[in-house]
Protein backbone atom coordinates (compact mmCIF):
# COMPACT_ATOMS: atom_id res chain seq x y z
CA UNK A 1 0.00 0.00 0.00
CA UNK A 2 0.94 3.57 -0.45
CA UNK A 3 2.78 3.81 2.90
CA UNK A 4 3.70 0.40 3.62
CA UNK A 5 1.61 0.11 6.51
CA UNK A 6 -1.73 -1.24 5.91
CA UNK A 7 -4.65 0.66 5.80
CA UNK A 8 -7.36 0.70 8.57
CA UNK A 9 -10.58 -0.84 7.56
CA UNK A 10 -12.95 1.83 9.12
CA UNK A 11 -15.98 0.07 8.33
CA UNK A 12 -15.51 -3.53 9.45
CA UNK A 13 -17.89 -4.16 12.00
CA UNK A 14 -20.33 -0.70 11.06
CA UNK A 15 -23.69 -1.31 8.92
CA UNK A 16 -23.80 0.79 5.95
CA UNK A 17 -27.19 2.08 5.33
CA UNK A 18 -28.38 0.72 1.26
CA UNK A 19 -31.18 0.77 -1.13
CA UNK A 20 -31.02 -1.94 -3.27
CA UNK A 21 -33.36 -2.17 -6.67
CA UNK A 22 -33.65 -4.84 -9.68
CA UNK A 23 -34.65 -3.00 -12.61
CA UNK A 24 -34.86 -5.14 -15.81
CA UNK A 25 -33.01 -3.74 -18.81
CA UNK A 26 -35.76 -3.06 -20.89
CA UNK A 27 -37.10 -0.20 -18.77
CA UNK A 28 -34.10 1.91 -19.27
CA UNK A 29 -34.04 1.98 -22.86
CA UNK A 30 -36.35 3.87 -24.85
CA UNK A 31 -37.93 1.56 -27.26
CA UNK A 32 -38.04 -1.38 -24.42
CA UNK A 33 -35.56 -3.57 -26.21
CA UNK A 34 -32.17 -4.77 -24.84
CA UNK A 35 -29.59 -4.10 -27.39
CA UNK A 36 -27.89 -6.60 -29.33
CA UNK A 37 -24.42 -7.49 -28.45
CA UNK A 38 -23.05 -6.50 -31.87
CA UNK A 39 -24.57 -2.90 -31.40
CA UNK A 40 -22.24 0.47 -31.07
CA UNK A 41 -22.85 3.86 -29.66
CA UNK A 42 -24.17 5.56 -26.86
CA UNK A 43 -27.45 3.76 -26.78
CA UNK A 44 -25.68 0.60 -25.67
CA UNK A 45 -24.74 2.53 -22.63
CA UNK A 46 -27.12 3.57 -19.14
CA UNK A 47 -25.37 6.10 -17.16
CA UNK A 48 -26.42 6.97 -13.43
CA UNK A 49 -25.50 8.71 -10.43
CA UNK A 50 -27.03 9.72 -7.63
CA UNK A 51 -26.94 13.70 -5.17
CA UNK A 52 -28.82 14.85 -2.75
CA UNK A 53 -30.48 18.39 -1.69
CA UNK A 54 -31.39 19.99 1.43
CA UNK A 55 -33.87 22.70 1.84
CA UNK A 56 -32.37 26.33 1.39
CA UNK A 57 -32.75 27.52 5.12
CA UNK A 58 -32.62 26.10 8.76
CA UNK A 59 -33.97 27.81 11.33
CA UNK A 60 -32.77 27.15 14.97
CA UNK A 61 -34.97 28.63 18.05
CA UNK A 62 -34.44 28.17 21.66
CA UNK A 63 -37.39 26.91 22.63
CA UNK A 64 -38.92 25.48 19.46
CA UNK A 65 -37.84 22.49 17.17
CA UNK A 66 -35.60 22.80 14.33
CA UNK A 67 -37.31 23.88 11.37
CA UNK A 68 -36.33 24.03 7.42
CA UNK A 69 -37.88 26.17 5.27
CA UNK A 70 -37.29 26.80 1.24
CA UNK A 71 -36.94 24.46 -2.26
CA UNK A 72 -34.32 22.03 -2.35
CA UNK A 73 -30.92 22.58 -3.02
CA UNK A 74 -28.42 20.18 -4.37
CA UNK A 75 -25.66 19.98 -1.79
CA UNK A 76 -23.49 16.77 -3.33
CA UNK A 77 -23.39 14.06 -5.98
CA UNK A 78 -21.70 11.27 -7.58
CA UNK A 79 -21.45 9.06 -10.00
CA UNK A 80 -17.34 7.51 -10.44
CA UNK A 81 -16.29 6.87 -6.70
CA UNK A 82 -13.44 9.35 -5.68
CA UNK A 83 -14.20 11.45 -8.57
CA UNK A 84 -14.78 14.43 -5.75
CA UNK A 85 -11.81 13.16 -3.65
CA UNK A 86 -9.66 12.31 -6.71
CA UNK A 87 -10.27 14.58 -9.38
CA UNK A 88 -11.90 17.60 -8.02
CA UNK A 89 -9.53 20.49 -6.16
CA UNK A 90 -10.63 21.86 -3.20
CA UNK A 91 -11.58 25.37 -4.77
CA UNK A 92 -14.05 23.67 -6.74
CA UNK A 93 -15.80 21.03 -4.66
CA UNK A 94 -18.69 22.88 -4.17
CA UNK A 95 -19.42 23.97 -7.65
CA UNK A 96 -18.83 20.21 -8.83
CA UNK A 97 -21.34 19.12 -5.36
CA UNK A 98 -24.19 21.59 -7.39
CA UNK A 99 -23.76 21.03 -10.89
CA UNK A 100 -25.23 18.21 -13.22
CA UNK A 101 -23.77 15.91 -14.90
CA UNK A 102 -24.01 17.88 -18.73
CA UNK A 103 -22.24 20.23 -17.13
CA UNK A 104 -18.96 18.13 -16.63
CA UNK A 105 -17.43 18.97 -19.58
CA UNK A 106 -17.22 22.40 -19.31
CA UNK A 107 -16.93 22.52 -15.33
CA UNK A 108 -13.81 19.55 -14.76
CA UNK A 109 -12.66 18.68 -18.40
CA UNK A 110 -9.41 20.29 -17.43
CA UNK A 111 -9.29 18.25 -14.21
CA UNK A 112 -9.57 15.14 -15.94
CA UNK A 113 -6.98 16.14 -18.16
CA UNK A 114 -4.64 17.28 -15.32
CA UNK A 115 -5.34 16.13 -12.40
CA UNK A 116 -3.47 17.21 -9.33
CA UNK A 117 -3.37 14.12 -7.13
CA UNK A 118 -0.12 11.98 -8.61
CA UNK A 119 1.78 15.48 -7.79
CA UNK A 120 0.55 15.51 -4.70
CA UNK A 121 1.12 11.48 -4.38
CA UNK A 122 4.65 12.15 -4.85
CA UNK A 123 5.15 14.97 -3.50
CA UNK A 124 3.36 13.61 0.14
CA UNK A 125 4.28 9.49 -0.15
CA UNK A 126 7.19 9.55 -2.87
CA UNK A 127 4.69 7.51 -4.75
CA UNK A 128 6.69 7.85 -8.27
CA UNK A 129 3.40 8.46 -10.37
CA UNK A 130 4.32 9.56 -14.07
CA UNK A 131 4.40 13.00 -15.29
CA UNK A 132 1.03 13.54 -17.20
CA UNK A 133 1.89 13.87 -20.76
CA UNK A 134 1.29 17.21 -22.89
CA UNK A 135 -2.12 16.81 -23.83
CA UNK A 136 -2.96 15.56 -20.80
CA UNK A 137 -5.18 12.27 -19.82
CA UNK A 138 -6.89 11.16 -22.64
CA UNK A 139 -7.00 7.81 -21.30
CA UNK A 140 -8.97 8.91 -17.97
CA UNK A 141 -11.00 11.23 -20.43
CA UNK A 142 -11.99 7.86 -22.74
CA UNK A 143 -12.73 5.90 -19.40
CA UNK A 144 -15.54 8.82 -18.73
CA UNK A 145 -16.88 9.06 -21.96
CA UNK A 146 -17.48 5.29 -23.35
CA UNK A 147 -19.32 4.35 -26.74
CA UNK A 148 -18.70 8.17 -28.07
CA UNK A 149 -20.55 9.60 -25.29
CA UNK A 150 -19.64 13.58 -23.73
CA UNK A 151 -16.94 13.44 -20.51
CA UNK A 152 -19.98 13.31 -17.56
CA UNK A 153 -19.48 11.72 -14.07
CA UNK A 154 -21.58 9.00 -14.41
CA UNK A 155 -20.89 5.50 -13.66
CA UNK A 156 -21.93 3.67 -17.15
CA UNK A 157 -22.58 0.03 -17.82
CA UNK A 158 -22.98 -1.93 -21.08
CA UNK A 159 -26.03 -3.29 -21.34
CA UNK A 160 -25.66 -5.00 -24.74
CA UNK A 161 -26.83 -8.90 -24.79
CA UNK A 162 -23.74 -11.06 -23.62
CA UNK A 163 -22.92 -9.07 -20.75
CA UNK A 164 -22.89 -10.74 -17.65
CA UNK A 165 -21.88 -10.13 -13.71
CA UNK A 166 -18.38 -11.51 -14.70
CA UNK A 167 -17.53 -8.64 -17.52
CA UNK A 168 -19.40 -5.99 -15.25
CA UNK A 169 -16.82 -4.85 -13.29
CA UNK A 170 -15.40 -1.11 -12.60
CA UNK A 171 -15.40 1.36 -15.03
CA UNK A 172 -18.32 -1.02 -16.49
CA UNK A 173 -20.51 -0.61 -13.74
CA UNK A 174 -19.42 -1.23 -10.26
CA UNK A 175 -19.78 -4.62 -8.41
CA UNK A 176 -19.71 -5.07 -5.09
CA UNK A 177 -16.51 -6.75 -4.34
CA UNK A 178 -14.70 -3.97 -6.65
CA UNK A 179 -11.76 -2.14 -4.69
CA UNK A 180 -12.34 1.07 -6.48
CA UNK A 181 -10.22 2.75 -4.61
CA UNK A 182 -7.33 0.34 -5.50
CA UNK A 183 -7.85 0.76 -9.42
CA UNK A 184 -8.40 4.63 -9.12
CA UNK A 185 -5.03 5.16 -7.35
CA UNK A 186 -3.00 3.15 -10.33
CA UNK A 187 -5.18 4.30 -13.08
CA UNK A 188 -4.66 8.25 -11.88
CA UNK A 189 -0.97 7.27 -10.85
CA UNK A 190 0.38 5.44 -13.93
CA UNK A 191 3.62 4.34 -13.32
CA UNK A 192 3.18 0.95 -14.39
CA UNK A 193 2.61 -0.49 -11.00
CA UNK A 194 -0.17 -1.36 -8.63
CA UNK A 195 -1.30 1.35 -6.22
CA UNK A 196 -3.55 0.74 -3.23
CA UNK A 197 -4.80 1.75 0.35
CA UNK A 198 -3.85 -1.83 2.08
CA UNK A 199 -8.02 -2.66 2.68
CA UNK A 200 -8.77 -5.30 0.14
CA UNK A 201 -12.59 -6.19 0.91
CA UNK A 202 -15.31 -6.18 2.69
CA UNK A 203 -15.27 -7.63 6.54
CA UNK A 204 -18.22 -10.09 5.50
CA UNK A 205 -18.77 -12.07 2.28
CA UNK A 206 -20.96 -10.51 -0.09
CA UNK A 207 -24.11 -13.03 -0.84
CA UNK A 208 -24.54 -15.07 -3.96
CA UNK A 209 -28.40 -13.75 -4.68
CA UNK A 210 -30.57 -10.79 -4.53
CA UNK A 211 -29.57 -8.52 -2.81
CA UNK A 212 -26.61 -9.54 -3.00
CA UNK A 213 -25.12 -7.43 -0.16
CA UNK A 214 -23.57 -8.99 3.36
CA UNK A 215 -25.99 -9.57 6.53
CA UNK A 216 -26.17 -6.29 8.94
CA UNK A 217 -24.22 -7.37 12.15
CA UNK A 218 -26.02 -7.49 15.09
CA UNK A 219 -26.75 -4.30 16.92
CA UNK A 220 -27.45 -6.66 20.02
CA UNK A 221 -24.25 -9.38 20.01
CA UNK A 222 -24.96 -12.17 21.66
CA UNK A 223 -21.91 -12.41 24.35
Amino acid sequence: DLLGVGGAPTTDGVNVMSIVLEVPISALTADGERPGASESGPNTVVGVHATASRQRKRILGRHRPERHRGRYVQVSRLGWPLVNEVVIPLKDKDKYNRSRPHQDLDNIGAYVLFPELPGLLNAVLGAGCADTPADGRLDIAGLLSPAGTTIADLLRIDIREGQTYANSSFPNGRALADDVTDTLLTVVCNNGGALGDGVDGNDLPFADSFPYLASPHSGNPIP
